[in-house]
């Protein structure tokens, strides 16, 4: 009896110590993973349930792997050196680009996830971690004799489908619904928030699914250049139109070839045109612009593959030429596939001698849009840590983002392509957003929604004051300019479309009760204005309609610039298929499936496969720039003074400091040995910063001071250089 108490003493220390073994591991990569075992024991305490999930995943992981080794302790090395290395990798781009490592950047290939550019930010934090916890498991492992023995097939059998009970209801819900009871969420437009939710592991095996791309028929060498061997870059026909002596309006230049047009592309937020809508009265038209542009030149309408919300995916098709059709539907490319230079108006504008610039007004970490940026070809992103936090309802102005493109294309003496979105007219549309409604809405429909109608109403007329306070500047300037300025999606109007149900512009939710349920709902205006091709006042202009992802090749060709073999054989395309529908409205429109085969290869050439046509066109190294700068502005340090704080509420010892230089951003603040004090902006050059009493160098040194610009995620975006201040 005594025997066979200690035997089952001993079996249960040794799944007891089998169990630390996992929680020891997920303590070393959720350690690793937020460079600080302090911050994930705090997560530990406040995300129980989520924290559970990690550790039962590192268990089941190690089961599995034992289970197939035959032996605890040879698992255990095996298990280690699979996931070690990727902690590693993990905590390294984590710090290097703010941005966790995702399985796509493992399996698909990404041109950051190199060792070599990665350790230069190995610390000796992350020494001590990895191996004091191989140190440590190590001797656990040698002192418990049980972990020597080899497993009985009944074991193994036992430990694997353990595993995979786990496995299956972490990630399925089945057979026990633990997502689901944990509260499991993701947040797609911010992949960085999800991961510190949710823990490393657990967000790496929810964001598994989206390496799985299957590869199109036919695809290969042969078949790329194949497609692309008719398609020469060549200028655009609206060049062509004009010539060197043809008449120009005042303050317009003439395209004469000799000098390249600015190419300014706008993404205007949830902008939709609801005076289409039969039965609405207006008190005035909340679109005066876009209706007078329609009038004299090109535009009309974009059938998205975005309703109320996916921005990034319809600003993904406009940039790069491709398109969302041939992807999963819940993929955001920014965050999943735009991993390596993927070819874009960016880096095509750019090799003939643009400065490209992406500019929007949210933090620099949305939708992971550092990495998309720059991976297209931009060089520079400016985000809204550089620009004034001039707001209008929640959100940074439009006529804020307008002055920042303006400013960008005046810093440069040579052409500009500028990309920026907009943010005045988000979601929500509740009553009172704005600090005044001017328009009045009425018709047929319940009380309730003429207050969120109204509210859409001035949120457009702003984004139409914007699209007029461009056109007004350059239609004075003496540089060429084109502007692309569309809406990305339709408005969710409320959480259930009842809005639009109420104002009888769908008959029901989803193409089961409404047949024209998709062609409504996802169709918003576009317009291209210039300010140097020949219009006639007498000529109708063309009214178009057209996928987003065609957008880009028809501006190439309008503004006269060449494209690639690429977006010509886009352009091409869309002249006898518009509109790429969803493949169950394929027949509606006319579309064939053999229509979209090549677009379809292409497009996975681009993203996941050998760029074969890159190749042919010897641009694969050219599409990421070499310098890639974040914000408009640097900020430098010129002079840095102190003096004892004054006030009643200034704890004692406290020292007021006094920056003066240049370049300080709205989120500049002041770092005084590398501790950031609570600071305030008096302007572009001047901040003025609090240090507290116990922060004071050790024997009277003199204090370091530097001026940071960093974002809501802790990732520093700008440095000044450092000077030194005497504390009184």
């Amino acid at each position: 009896m005594r025997r066979t108490i200690v035997r089952v003493l001993d079996y249960s220390w040794s799944w007891l110590s089998l169990a630390g073994l996992g929680l020891g591991f997920w303590l070393l990569t959720e350690g690793l993973a937020r460079n600080s075992l302090t911050y994930a024991a705090d997560w530990a305490v406040h995300h129980g349930w989520h924290f559970a999930l990690n550790a039962g995943l590192v268990f089941a992981f190690f089961l599995m792997i034992a289970a197939l080794a035959g032996r605890v302790r040879p698992g255990f090395w095996l298990f280690a050196a699979l996931l070690v290395p990727l902690a590693l990798a993990n905590a390294l781009k984590t710090n290097a680009l703010g941005f966790p490592l995702f399985p796509w950047d493992v399996v698909l290939g990404t041109d950051e996830f190199t060792w070599f550019g990665l350790l230069r930010h190995f610390t000796w934090k992350m020494a001590l971690l990895a191996g004091g916890f191989l140190l440590a498991a190590g001797l656990l492992l040698h002192l418990v004799p049980w972990y020597w023995r080899k497993l009985g097939y009944m074991e193994r059998i036992a430990l694997a489908v353990l595993a995979i009970v786990i496995w299956g209801s972490v990630y399925n819900d089945r057979p026990f619904p633990l997502q689901h009871t944990a509260g499991v969420t993701t947040t797609p437009w911010d992949p960085i928030g999800s991961y510190d939710d949710n823990g490393f592991l657990l967000s790496t095996m929810l964001n598994a699914p989206f390496v799985a791309v299957d590869k199109p028929t036919g695809y290969g060498k042969q078949a790329v250049t194949s497609l692309l061997a008719g398609e020469k870059p060549r200028a655009g026909s609206a060049a062509e139109q004009s010539s060197a002596g043809a008449g120009a309006a005042p303050g317009q230049a003439v395209n004469d070839r000799s000098t390249k047009p600015n190419l300014i592309v706008i993404l205007s937020e949830a902008f939709w045109d609801p005076t289409i809508v039969p039965g609405l009265k207006f008190s005035e038209d909340p679109l005066p612009t876009l209706h007078g542009l329609w009038k004299r030149y090109p535009g009309g309408w974009l059938q998205t593959p975005q309703f109320g919300g996916g921005t990034a995916n319809v600003e993904f098709e406009v940039l790069t030429s491709l398109s969302m059709r041939f992807l999963r539907e819940d993929s955001l490319p920014y965050v999943n596939y735009v991993n390596r230079g993927v070819d874009s108006l960016a880096s095509i504008l750019t090799r003939q001698g643009y400065e490209a610039t992406a500019i929007n007004p949210l933090d620099s970490w949305f939708f992971v849009s550092r990495k998309a940026y720059r991976n297209m070809g931009f060089g520079r992103y400016v985000s809204s840590e550089f620009m004034e936090p001039v707001r209008e309802g929640m959100f940074i102005a439009d006529s804020e983002v307008a002055k920042t493109i303006i400013r960008e294309t005046e810093r440069t003496p040579g052409p500009d392509m500028v990309f920026a979105n907009t943010m005045e007219n988000h979601y929500p549309f509740f009553p009172g957003k704005f600090k005044q409604n001017t328009i009045r809405v009425d018709g047929p429909f319940p009380a309730g929604t003429k207050g969120i109608l109204e509210t859409y109403a001035q949120g457009i007329h702003a984004a139409d004051a914007m699209l007029k306070q461009l056109v007004d500047y350059y239609s004075a300037s003496k540089e060429p300019t084109m502007i692309v300025y569309f809406g990305d999606h339709m408005p969710a109007l409320d959480s259930e479309e009842k809005v639009y149900r109420n104002i009888g512009w769908v008959k029901g939710a989803g193409d089961d009760e409404d047949p024209e349920y998709w062609r409504k709902m996802y169709r918003t205006p576009f317009v291209v204005w210039d300010n140097f091709l020949p219009h006639d006042a007498e000529a109708q202009p063309e009214q178009l309609l057209m996928s987003p992802s065609f957008l880009g090749p028809y501006a190439l060709r309008r503004a006269g610039l060449a494209g690639t073999a690429f977006t010509d054989y886009v352009g091409t395309l869309a002249q006898s298929v518009p509109v790429i529908p969803p493949r169950k409205h394929y027949a509606d429109l006319g579309v064939r499936e053999e229509q979209l085969t090549g677009y379809r290869q292409l497009e996975y050439d681009a993203l996941f496969g050998q760029r074969y046509a890159y190749a042919a066109e010897g641009i694969g190294g050219s599409i990421v720039p070499p310098v890639f700068r974040l914000g408009d502005t640097v900020p430098s340090i010129a002079s840095a003074a102190a003096e004892p704080a004054a006030g009643g509420s200034a704890a004692p010892g406290s020292v007021t400091l006094t920056v003066r230089g240049s370049g300080f951003a709205p989120a500049a603040a002041v770092y005084a040995g590398g501790r950031a004090l609570d600071t305030a902006r008096i302007d572009g050059a001047t901040l003025r910063a609090v240090l507290p009493g116990g922060a004071r160098p050790a024997g009277g040194k003199p204090l370091p001071v530097q001026v940071k610009i960093v974002d809501s995620k802790g990732f520093t975006l700008q440095t000044s250089n450092e000077v030194t201040v005497d504390l009184p």
